[in-house]
């Protein structure tokens, strides 16, 4: 497979600049933002299968690039040039996925026992720099990484009854990164001026002591047990395991800061962050098939991380977010009425909240609410709090399909995104957000198929992404108190912060895609492309 784009793009723009008529809903503060990417990848697997036992490896090599231009608060760090920054990555990747069943009794009881492997290799140079439109002018970070990973996992199914199967497993994973500073004093960010002279720029130079090696290993168990008392048709199961998510390699061996020193010019020290962050999760449904043509499933699921860890993109710097929980309720629905004629109904219902209180926002907060910061309201959206950015209450979809195995065929869904917090405090809401895309189109017995799918049917202006945070445009009051341009008591904080927006990226208008494709079989008859017109009457 192979892949390569280029863009310019409406990037993350401020809703008050939209408001204030200063730039279109396809506008930018910035229209420099923007990337470039590619991937080339080879994959390829084995399978074979006897009475007893199956097994399964499959490998893929993968080659990718990325340039990306982003520009998030615009002039809040640097009026005079702007806060674009890039980020690029060139990674080869090599990776194996292997799986082996074997099929026996236990104890009379028909039983299956897996176990396999997944193995992983990436090789790659990353970076982060700031940059006016598009030249690069210092670097954050240039790091050389690479980092494996071996995971060996194995369960075993059993049937011990009619009405009971249980499965029981764990999963052993190891990790090991390293990570290279290539970053050089001469290209390392300014962080401020000696005696305040533009000739004794202070240089904040950290790849000697932001470059090392870290590992780390885990232990994952899982079970589940599925009963069906009544019939076949209905399923009751308890899931249980234990996850994780790896963190970003360069945090893991970090430790200073890349973008501030402290008042003396020392150093910010930061705390490492461990490699593999854990989860725990747990769920508890029902799947029936007891209505005719209709399959139902309700589950109720929790998870628990340890830590919500996030690499800040625009700082080189990875935030070490606190535990967060996760409870909620999935309902899905598939109704089959006609062999022609199927419904589709999914709505997940999720509370999701941080675990315990974050002293740092509160320590902002504090400053914020002083008498000679309070007047520009940077305070909103900035009070700690335990809701979990960007996390949907309520995602619902519906879809009508339409159409038997070959011949004409039509399908409408549409997705609805509940309002979601922005900010910790919950301050700060996103739009919700509807849309309805449209399928029309035609397979033949060949196996080819004729597909236009319509998207974003009826225009819908809400914001695909949206985030709540500070930044400042020349248009703002405060960019202008803080630079000196109106003479406005403000303080660092203020500063610092910004205007407290939310900053948006909107759904892509109504656009459409056009399929044709198939199988290619030399030795096989084309499709007949008139075919679909010969079933289509017109009348004069």
């Amino acid at each position: 497979m192979a892949y390569a784009n280029r863009w310019n793009s409406t990037d993350q723009i401020p809703l008050r600049a939209l408001d204030q008529g200063l730039i279109s809903r396809w506008g930018a503060i910035d229209p420099t933002d923007g990337a470039n990417s590619t991937r080339f990848s080879l994959s390829a697997h084995w399978d074979q299968k006897s009475d007893n036992h199956y097994s399964h490896v499959d490998a893929y090599a993968i080659h990718s690039t990325l340039q990306m231009y982003s520009n998030f608060t615009y002039f809040l760090t640097n009026p005079i040039l702007g806060d674009q920054f890039r980020q690029f990555d060139r990674r080869t990747i090599l990776g194996s996925n292997g799986i082996h069943g074997i099929q026996f009794n236990l104890a009379d009881n028909p039983s299956e026992l897996r176990f396999g492997y997944q193995t992983r290799w990436d090789d790659i140079r990353v970076g982060l720099g700031d940059s006016y439109r598009r030249a690069v002018y210092d670097h954050l970070r240039n790091d050389l990484v690479t980092e494996g990973s071996l995971s060996l996992l194995s369960d075993v199914k059993t049937k011990w009854a009619p009405w009971l199967t249980t499965i029981a497993g764990a999963r052993y994973d190891y990790y090991w990164a390293s990570v290279g500073g290539y970053q050089t004093p001469a290209d390392a960010p300014i962080v401020g001026y000696l005696n305040d002279s533009p000739l004794q720029p202070i240089k904040l130079y950290t790849a000697p002591y932001n470059s090392g090696n870290s590992s780390a290993q885990l232990i994952s168990p899982k079970a589940s047990v599925i009963l069906n008392p009544f019939d076949d048709k209905t399923d009751f199961y308890l899931n249980f395991g234990r996850g994780f998510h790896s963190t970003d390699a360069r945090g893991t061996v970090q430790n200073f800061s890349t973008n501030e020193i402290n008042d003396d010019l020392s150093y910010v020290w930061v705390a490492k962050r461990p490699l593999l962050s854990p989860s725990t999760a747990a769920e508890v449904g029902v799947k029936t098939k007891a209505i005719d043509k209709l399959e139902s499933a309700l589950t109720l699921f929790w998870i628990q991380l340890r830590s919500e860890n996030v690499f800040s993109g625009d700082t080189g710097n990875t935030v070490f977010g606190p535990p967060s929980r996760r409870i909620g309720i999935e309902f899905t629905n598939h109704y089959r009425p006609l062999s022609w004629l199927s419904f589709e109904g999914d709505l997940t219902m999720t509370n999701a909240r941080f675990l315990g209180f974050d002293k740092d926002q509160a320590l902002l907060y504090q400053q914020l609410i002083q008498p000679t910061a309070l007047p520009w309201g940077t305070f909103l959206g900035n009070a700690p709090g335990n809701f979990l950015i960007n996390a949907a209450p309520i995602i619902a979809t519906t879809t009508l399909e339409l159409g038997e195995a070959t011949g004409w065929f039509g399908a409408l869904k549409y997705r609805y995104i509940g309002p979601r917090s922005l900010t910790e405090d919950g301050y700060f809401k996103s739009p919700a957000i509807g849309t309805v895309n449209a399928r029309l189109g035609y397979r033949w017995k060949e196996g080819w198929k004729l597909q236009l799918d319509i998207f974003n049917m009826f225009n819908s202006r809400s914001q695909s992404i949206a985030y709540a945070y500070g930044s400042l445009i020349p248009t703002d009051l405060l960019f202008r108190a803080c630079n000196g341009l109106v003479n406005l008591p403000v303080t660092a904080a203020n500063c610092g912060v910004g205007v407290m927006n939310v900053i948006g990226h909107p759904i892509e208008p109504v656009n459409w895609r056009l399929t044709f494709g198939g199988p290619i079989d030399f030795d096989a008859k084309l499709p007949d492309l008139t075919e679909p017109f010969k079933l289509v009457k017109f009348w004069e």
